[in-house]
């Protein structure tokens, strides 16, 4: 089963768009799938995935990332099933991840380097692209027709000294033997 998508591209000054549909065929070991998000570049994001024969369900969801030049890859997971959602225009790919625990966690992929971030932790990085970061999470369930969103963010910017997140980490780790 393949899926059919409509892309819409335009040329610079341009005020035509023109459509195709498009098949995005699972990759091997998959029956089937679906996409969930585009962004101005064309890049798709979704997941693959095969059905059930007992149920229907969908069973061994794996998110995807899709784009002409490329084609379609799979995006890292946690150790669980994934489904990508929405994708912005920096390469920043929102969606859900299954951890080792089994508990299904709120993720996000750089597609730049090709990490996934689960959302329940902290994470590392240049305080502008970091922000860059909170406005795209802070506005995507906009988009999806929430109302309202609260967004906390806490900044710990430390110029004294190069510090990582990993340095913290064992920090912590250090003080709890």
């Amino acid at each position: 089963m393949g899926l059919f998508l409509f892309i819409l591209s335009s040329t610079a000054g341009a005020l035509a768009e023109d459509y195709q549909a498009v098949t995005i065929e699972p990759l091997a070991g998959y029956s089937a799938s679906r996409a969930m998000g585009i962004n101005n570049r064309g890049e798709v994001v979704g997941r693959f995935y095969n059905v059930d024969s007992e149920s229907g369900d969908a069973v061994d969801r794996q998110a995807f990332v899709w784009d002409r030049t490329n084609g379609a890859r799979t995006l890292p997971t946690l150790s669980g099933d994934s489904s990508a959602w929405g994708v912005n225009d920096l390469g920043l790919v929102s969606g859900w991840a299954y951890n080792a625990d089994g508990y299904q966690r709120a993720v996000l992929w750089d597609t730049t380097d090709d990490s996934i971030t689960d959302m329940g932790t902290l994470i590392n990085g240049h305080a502008a692209r970091l922000l860059k970061v909170a406005q795209v999470l802070h506005e995507l369930p906009f988009d999806k027709g929430v109302m309202r969103v609260v967004t906390h963010i806490t900044i710990d910017d430390r110029r004294d000294k190069e510090v990582h997140l990993q340095d913290k980490v064992k920090s912590v780790l250090g003080r709890i033997k």
